[in-house]
């Protein structure tokens, strides 16, 4: 059986040319490449471009504070983002029906892909065999309701 998640999680966007040298001073670690994702402590990282950003978890409230006296060339994106988990004995196979990319062949190592999930654009990787993806959260009931009733 599939078990989708929605959370509610707090993301923020940060771009720029210096993006990624300040992040790395104010002790958040980055994906070496973009279309990739790390995991730390406080939580996840994707690098979306060269110099674009997605974090989530813990460090928010830190990088808010230190964006008030931020670098030139550091952006902050808002971001009003929903994280959804996928898992179970059949995510594959779901996942398979409703993402527009073969993911088995793509989301290899910490490789993200921007894709689509039900018709929805959103940024998917595949973190220990759970799909986790981020869209808009104007779709949370959209995907809640559509992957129930898929999975079904």
């Amino acid at each position: 059986m599939n078990i989708l998640n929605t959370i509610d999680c707090v993301s923020l966007g940060i771009k720029g040319p210096n993006a990624a040298s300040w992040l790395q001073q104010q002790g958040i670690p980055i994906p070496e490449s973009a279309n990739t994702w790390l995991m730390h402590p406080s939580g996840y990282v994707l690098r979306l471009g060269q110099s674009e950003f997605l974090i989530e978890g813990t460090a928010i409230t830190q990088l808010h504070k230190a964006l008030k006296n931020r670098a030139s060339g550091v952006y902050m994106v808002p971001r009003a983002d929903v994280a959804c988990e996928l898992s179970g004995a059949s995510a594959k196979d779901l996942m398979a029906q409703i993402c527009a990319l073969n993911t088995s062949q793509l989301l290899l190592g910490n490789a993200l892909l921007m894709t689509q999930v039900a018709g929805v654009s959103a940024i998917l990787i595949n973190d220990s065999n759970r799909y986790r993806f981020w869209c808009d959260v104007s779709y949370q009931d959209y995907i809640e309701h559509t992957l129930s009733n898929i999975a079904e």
